[in-house]
């Protein structure tokens, strides 16, 4: 697939928009009560993309193809 956020609608496959990528994490954080004290958890899209990213390096992908993969130039950016 050559997009990270996309579903199959009947025999096509379409990209989410920003819109969906963001309200859908937010709702569902909501709709199972997670909380952080009083406050509600609230996840982003980067905070996918910097779970992607350990999971992946923490899991054998070389710092290097991990920082191509997120457009970093300096694998000090990645590390961090």
């Amino acid at each position: 697939m050559p997009h990270l956020f996309s579903r199959l609608v009947g025999a096509r496959q379409e990209v989410l928009s920003p819109h969906h990528v963001r309200t859908v994490p937010a709702a569902t954080t909501e709709a199972a009560g997670l909380r952080d004290g009083d406050e509600p958890i609230r996840f982003t899209p980067h905070d996918f993309r910097r779970l992607f990213t350990t999971e992946a390096v923490g899991n054998g992908l070389p710092l290097h193809i991990a920082a191509a993969l997120l457009g970093h130039l300096d694998l000090d950016t990645t590390r961090g």
